[in-house]
Parts: structure tokens; sequence; C-alpha cells
């Protein structure tokens, strides 16, 4: 079963309006249900809910005046399995379209592409649902977006974000180490048995 996962930290390369950081994208203050009201943040019984973001745009990320592209770089603390993205794009000057990736030497071949639901296109003034991705599971402590806005808006506005963790406990130490650290720990315990 997936979890509800959300970052630990965000970053914006174009920055932020005053008072829109993008710290509001992981948060979930706009939201009428957050996960943490669902019984182990489970991602499917949490979206059956339908949770809706609402029209404050107080509880929303903006970038600066002029800005209509950036990377967001989201950092989720460890490294997880994620094979799913949430988006509650923003309702006025919304994403248009995002390259995701998950390491920052990847190039443009291995981003995966999207071009999210366009809000104000489908709801008039009201609070809007979640536009969910899903793909391959993929293990990684970062998700990179590079967004794009509509050029003829002032700024690109974005709602909350959360990512389906596949495998909700960080991502074990690999058997090679376990086993290393072990035979140190036992020679350590032969040594002090022999004095």
């Amino acid at each position: 079963a997936s979890t509800v996962l959300s970052p630990d930290g965000a970053t914006s390369t174009a920055g932020s309006y005053p008072g829109y950081d993008i710290s509001n994208t992981t948060n979930w203050s706009g939201l009428s249900v957050t996960p943490d009201e669902v019984k182990n943040r489970h991602w499917d019984t949490y979206f059956g809910l339908n949770p809706l973001h609402n029209t404050n745009v107080a509880g929303e990320w903006a970038s600066p005046k002029g800005e209509w592209e950036s990377t967001i770089i989201y950092d989720l603390g460890d490294i997880y399995s994620i094979d799913q993205i949430a988006l509650w794009n923003g309702e006025h000057n919304s994403i248009m379209a995002v390259k995701i990736y998950f390491d920052a030497g990847a190039d443009d071949a291995d981003k995966l592409s999207w071009s999210p639901a366009y809000p104000s296109d489908v709801v008039d003034n009201s609070a809007y649902a979640a536009d969910l991705y899903t793909f391959a599971p993929v293990l990684t402590d970062r998700v990179y977006l590079d967004i794009v806005g509509d050029p003829g808006k002032p700024y690109i506005s974005m709602g909350e974000i959360a990512f389906s963790a596949t495998d909700p406990t960080p991502t074990p130490v690999p058997p090679a180490a376990f086993l290393f650290f072990s035979g140190i720990i036992g020679l350590v315990s032969i040594r002090r048995f022999r004095q």
C-alpha cells in the first residue's frame, strides 16, 4: 500500500513572490482534508475522499512577476520508492507543462513529461481537485520539476503537492553494508573475548 508523502523541503530557482513561498506547496494548508486525517496516510483512501484545494491564494506558491519558468526541487528527506505525484495546480496562473526527473545529472531524455490540468479551464473559481500523475516506481530522495507557465501571465502559481511512497519507510541499508558492519562487530567481539 502506498502512503502520502510530504517533502521535507522545497526550493524554486525562480524564487517566490513575497508572501507566497514555495514551502506553501508542502504544508497542505489549503486542502479540505489533509493526509494526516487518514489512517497511515493511505494514498487510495485519501484520494477517495477527493481532497480539494480552496481558492485562497494566500495558501499557494507564486513565482516573482515576470518569471514563468522555474525548477522546483523537493527534498524527500530520505530515499523512497515513489510512483505517483498529486498536484493541486494554481487556479489562475497555473503550471502548463512539467518535466520531472529524479537525479540532478539527468538529461532531457530521462525526464518524464506531464501536462497538468489547468484548473481555471475546469472549474469556475471554486475549490479544485488534484491532478494525479503515475509512473514506474523510482527510488529517489529528490524530485525535480522543470515547470513552465503561460508567458502571457505575470507569474506561475501552484497550490500543493504530494508524493505516493510505495514503501512508506526509508529504503533499508543494502545487505552488503549490513554484512560488512556485522563482520566488524564480530571482529571486535572476538578481540575482546581473547583479551
